[in-house]
């Protein structure tokens, strides 16, 4: 029994099959007051399918009364037919439904969401992944997923593998982006340098797109030059994304060029600056720019975030908020 004053305690069933010990266990996005059924499927051999396929067949009997499901499976063993009969085990009764396919050992998630609990069923999925394990295969799913809204395009594994295969890296991820109508929210490397143009092109026929993340480069080392190909591509590539209201950076990336660009934007509500750095985000940022003036600009904004924002220091703050005319919420 619950506790006055404590959160509900989650109820799960859970069905393993050829689920390792050494594997994440995912926690259901349902309400903690739901029920759910989790069903984790790794590295599957014959007993296993035959499993898997018995108590599918036997919901009635095997699967006391849930509110919501998880479904689970290790990207190698996923596949459309394997999916078909984890989802015929689920009662017909559950009405929030959700998939991941997983690799953990490459940060790999695909995510995806059936709640019909309020009437007329809400799809929503979101992907991640390091860019260069965007293969043909992962690519040809990730592309059938229902209102997909989110990618995130990450650091590659293998700088060496992802220079060598850039073209068709930027080709495959450009797709996944056009073919995605519903997307909302994109996050990639910088490590595609000028190409960053092309993957903001990419999503700017899509009216939904609100926000984008940039993440610091891996495969190569910021000096004048590589700087100014990243500046050139966000520029460009932020010509024909106006309806933008979020826009997440490194410090490290931004140019005053690319500041005053910003600061053009119409829509643009929240903009959040990160640094890897263990310095003062906040003192970096009045370093590089403190002498530049934006007053006036900036129309939309109304909130900045730099950086560590724990580490509160009273008079970066006001000397941020009175260089943004003290229009702005500063964290």
């Amino acid at each position: 029994m619950d506790r006055p004053g404590q959160p509900p305690v989650r109820v799960t069933v859970v069905r393993k099959y050829g689920w390792s010990a050494e594997y994440p266990n995912p926690r259901s996005s349902a309400p903690a007051d739901v029920p759910v059924l989790k069903v984790l499927i790794g590295h599957m051999d014959a007993n296993a399918d035959a499993a898997l396929e018995t108590a599918s067949k036997n919901k009635d009997v095997l699967v006391p009364a849930v509110g919501a499901s998880l479904l689970v499976f290790h990207s190698v063993s996923y596949t459309s037919a394997r999916r078909r009969i984890a989802e015929q085990g689920i009662p017909d009764s559950v009405k929030y439904r959700e998939i991941r396919i997983i690799e953990p050992e490459h940060r790999l998630e695909v995510v995806s969401i059936n709640d019909s609990r309020t009437g007329a069923a809400d799809y929503s999925s979101t992907m991640f992944c390091p860019i260069d394990l965007l293969d043909e295969r992962l690519t040809h799913h990730i592309r059938d997923l229902p209102n997909l809204i989110y990618i995130g395009l990450h650091e590659p594994m293998s700088s060496v593998d992802f220079v060598r295969n850039q073209d068709l890296i930027l080709s495959r991820s450009s797709c996944l982006i056009k073919a995605s109508r519903h997307l909302q929210r994109i996050t990639f490397t910088a490590d595609f340098s000028l190409q960053i143009a092309e993957i903001l092109h990419s999503a700017s026929s899509h009216k939904g797109m609100r926000a984008i993340e940039v993440l610091m480069p891996t495969t190569f080392q910021l000096h004048p030059g590589s700087l100014a190909l990243v500046e050139g591509g966000l520029i460009s590539g932020l010509e024909h994304l106006y309806q933008l209201e979020d826009i997440t950076l490194p410090i490290e990336l931004v140019t005053p060029t690319l500041l005053f660009y910003l600061a053009r934007m119409p829509n643009l509500h929240f903009l959040e600056l990160t640094s890897s750095s263990n310095t003062a985000s906040g003192r970096i940022f009045l370093a590089q720019f403190g002498g530049l003036d934006v007053r006036g600009t900036f129309g939309a904004l109304r909130e900045l975030h730099v950086g560590m924002t724990r580490a509160f220091d009273p008079d970066t703050h006001s000397a941020l908020a009175e260089m943004f005319n003290f229009t702005v919420t500063i964290l």
